[in-house]
This record gives structure tokens, C-alpha cells and sequence, in this order.
């Protein structure tokens, strides 16, 4: 919802700040979000100053604002058009305070299942499949005590829950990773056991495309296929494996 005219000192703070910088643009109305913060929608000359300039001054951006860079930044916006942002300004950090999982799950009909936050309280999301598509990767990447290994053992939690997602883990550090779900999914421990799960993996993986590519099936208007080209865990029944 938007009000009908931006908080004059912000903009008085941005405009200080853009002559500093040599930026050309402007703060649109503010947009109230949860817990009390605002976003402004940047406007950029896309002639003299694009989105990457902004955000490539993140301390800048958080220092005018007299504010760290996890309550005071800028991000692209959600068209992606490189003359045009977001300025978000939050009155406190509201990733200090943790959030238990709620027990929901995985949502079949999209593949994604929220994973966390986003500094404006906006959920985060992560995405598991697309329904007539196949699987997605995920790469989990942080400095020491951001939060891997819980993402992980929400992760695990997510799929356990999902009814569709068989989980292994491979622990070459001999069950020291994830030693809470020793005895709960398939866990490799060390080297030579991780590399022997790694081994028969591959070879019923391969074994299940070689299913696949002659499965007859039929798709959702009722056609007959021989062969899928895709991997959907609702339309053969085979699980989804998690690695």
C-alpha cells in the first residue's frame, strides 16, 4: 500500500547521497512492510546511472542511513529492468530473531517450500522440483555459523515430510555432518562407504532413465505417451532421490 508522498528526509538523505555518487535518479512513494519498515521503488536515468552503480555501495547506502547493511540496502527490481530498484530501509535486524519451523512442507503443485526469510519479512523459498520438468539443484554456500547446517537438517526435514523425497547422505567426515539423522535415511559414513552409495546411486539412476525413456503413460488431456522425457515423482510413482 502505498502513501501518498515519500518520508522527506529519506529522500533528502538519497539525494545527498546520489549527488556524492554521481547518480542520476529519484525515490518513488514508500511502500509499508511488515514489522514497520519501507521500500521505495528507485528510479534510474538508465542513460547515467544503472541498478549495479547503487548496489555496488552497500555501505555507503547503510551509512547515510545511519544503519547496518542488513537494515538499509538496495536490491534490482523485480522486473529486472537495470534503471530501476529497490531501496529497502528496516528499523531493526529482523534476522537476529529465529523462527521455529512450522511443520509445513514441501508444495506439490508448485515444487517449492518456504526455507527461511528475507531481511524485509518476505518469505524465502526454495525449489525442490517443477511439476512435469524434473528436480532442481541447490547449492548452499556461508561463512562459519550463517546457518548451512540448519538449512540442511530444515531441508531434510522438508523432504522427510514431503511423502515424495527420499533422502541419502553422503558424510565423508564418517558421521560427524548430520549425526542426528544417523538411523533415520540411508548414511553413508567415510570415504569408501560414501564413494560404494555413490556407486549404486549412478548405476539405479541410469537404471530408472532406462525406465523412463519407454514408460507409456498418459498426460493430463489424456493422450497416450511412450517415453518421458522428464522426471515427475506424482506421474510415475517413483520417489524423488534427494543425494
Amino acid at each position: 500500500e502505498e502513501t501518498e508522498e515519500p518520508d522527506a528526509s529519506d529522500t533528502e538523505i538519497w539525494t545527498r547521497l546520489a549527488a556524492k555518487k554521481r547518480w542520476t535518479g529519484a525515490l518513488g512513494a514508500p511502500r509499508e512492510l511488515p514489522g514497520g519498515g519501507k521500500q521505495y521503488d528507485i528510479v534510474l536515468d538508465g542513460a547515467e546511472t544503472h541498478i549495479g552503480q547503487v548496489m555496488s555501495e552497500p555501505r555507503a547506502i547503510a551509512a547515510a542511513y545511519g544503519k547496518p547493511i542488513t537494515q538499509a540496502y538496495a536490491e534490482p527490481a523485480l522486473t529486472g529492468i537495470e534503471s530501476a530498484g529497490l531501496l529497502t530501509l528496516l528499523p531493526k535486524n529482523t534476522l537476529e530473531k529465529d523462527r521455529e519451523w512450522d511443520g509445513e512442507g514441501i508444495d506439490l503443485s508448485t515444487g517449492t517450500a518456504r526455507v527461511g526469510w528475507f531481511p524485509d519479512g518476505k518469505p524465502a523459498h526454495e525449489r525442490y522440483f517443477i511439476p512435469m520438468s524434473g528436480v532442481r539443484h541447490t547449492m548452499i554456500a556461508g561463512a562459519d555459523g550463517s546457518g548451512k547446517s540448519g538449512l540442511l537438517d530444515l531441508g531434510l526435514g522438508l523432504s522427510v515430510a514431503s511423502g515424495i523425497i527420499a533422502p541419502v547422505i553422503l558424510d565423508p567426515q564418517v558421521g560427524q555432518a548430520l549425526p542426528a539423522w544417523i538411523g533415520h535415511v540411508p548414511y553413508a559414513c567415510g570415504v569408501d562407504e560414501c564413494m560404494a552409495f555413490l556407486r549404486g546411486l549412478h548405476a539405479a539412476l541410469l537404471d530408472r532413465s532406462r525406465y523412463l525413456a519407454r514408460l507409456t503413460w498418459r498426460t493430463e488431456d489424456g493422450d497416450e505417451r511412450r517415453g518421458m522425457g522428464f522426471f515427475d515423482a506424482h506421474l510415475t510413482g517413483l520417489p524423488i532421490i534427494e543425494i
